[in-house]
């Protein structure tokens, strides 16, 4: 059976990956460059420190990538409660940024609402005043057509009294012709 640290080489990788993320997601390029520079100068004072037996030493694996690599893990390393309070922060600044977005999104929603609003209301005023000028037009056509009514009224009796002066200028004409034909009859009649 491989052994435990064998057995959670998975999970470690993981885990460093994923402490590496939060780590340049919240590092700069200068900062990290810097960091990269220290660790370099790091590890050439470690391999100045081995002495030249332990170099020349016939280990299973040699010695100075094996310290290499462990200085590397020592110096990268970062204890667990600062990794998951950047995690917490990255996670909180995420939450904030998308509540601040949401906050941004309702706000300007509230302020198009209220525009619409505002048009509704103007054109509900439009609509109301239109209301009003189309009744005081119904209101006119009304009235013209009452005063259409009477004209056409006036003008019908005013044509019933000229025909009755006609009938009646006719019947006196007439009556005045006799009256005379009746006079020089009797004139006539007389001589």
């Amino acid at each position: 059976m491989s052994s435990k640290s064998r057995r959670n080489i998975g999970r470690r990788t993981d885990d460093a990956r994923r402490n590496r993320q939060y780590r340049l997601n919240d590092e700069t390029e200068e900062y990290c460059e810097q960091r990269l520079e220290a660790n370099r100068l790091r590890i050439a004072q470690s391999r100045l420190d081995i002495s030249p037996e332990q170099q020349q030493s016939s280990f299973p694996r040699s010695v100075r990538p094996y310290r290499k690599r462990k200085l590397e893990r020592r110096l990268n390393r970062q204890p667990k409660r600062v990794v998951q309070y950047e995690r917490l922060t990255f996670r909180k600044s995420r939450l904030a940024d998308r509540r601040s977005r949401l906050a941004d999104r309702k706000s300007r929603l509230d302020v198009r609402k209220s525009r619409l609003d505002v048009r509704m209301n103007r054109l509900a005023d439009r609509k109301s005043r239109l209301d009003v000028r189309m009744n005081r037009v119904d209101v006119r056509n009304n009235m013209l057509t009452v005063w259409k009514s009477r004209l056409i009224a006036r003008l019908y009796r005013v044509n019933v009294r000229n025909n009755n002066l006609a009938v009646r200028d006719e019947q006196g004409r007439l009556q005045k012709q006799q009256a005379r034909h009746q006079d020089q009859q009797t004139r006539r009649q007389d001589e």
